[in-house]
């Protein structure tokens, strides 16, 4: 993993207080759920929770750190991180929220 990828999504997701916000991680990973055009495919062709989150923050690890060419074994490496930091899960709210998707879309 680059720790200059880790260092870009905390400082991109650290509140006022210094401190890293799961609220503001997961609150743009929920917009960008609910607004990218690829999820809706992914949600109409029934994938699965799993499949979509991980575009989603994929996606979104791309966009925030400027490196296209991010794996998903970094993205797993930093998620990793992240929630050894806190003892809850990182991405509680976006797995609730993509669960909301996927009912809707039944």
């Amino acid at each position: 993993m680059n720790s200059a990828d880790y260092q870009a999504i905390v400082k991109a997701y650290t509140n006022k207080m210094g401190e890293i916000s799961y609220e503001l991680l997961n609150k743009a990973l929920i917009q960008a759920a609910r607004s990218n055009p690829y999820v809706a495919e992914l949600v109409a062709r029934s994938a699965s929770e799993a499949e979509i989150r991980e575009h989603v923050v994929k996606a979104n690890f791309q966009a925030v750190t400027g490196n296209r060419a991010i794996s998903q074994a970094e993205v797993n490496a930093i998620l990793e991180l992240l929630d050894a930091v806190s003892p809850r899960s990182v991405l509680r709210d976006l797995n609730e929220e993509l669960r909301r998707i996927l009912a809707e879309a039944r």
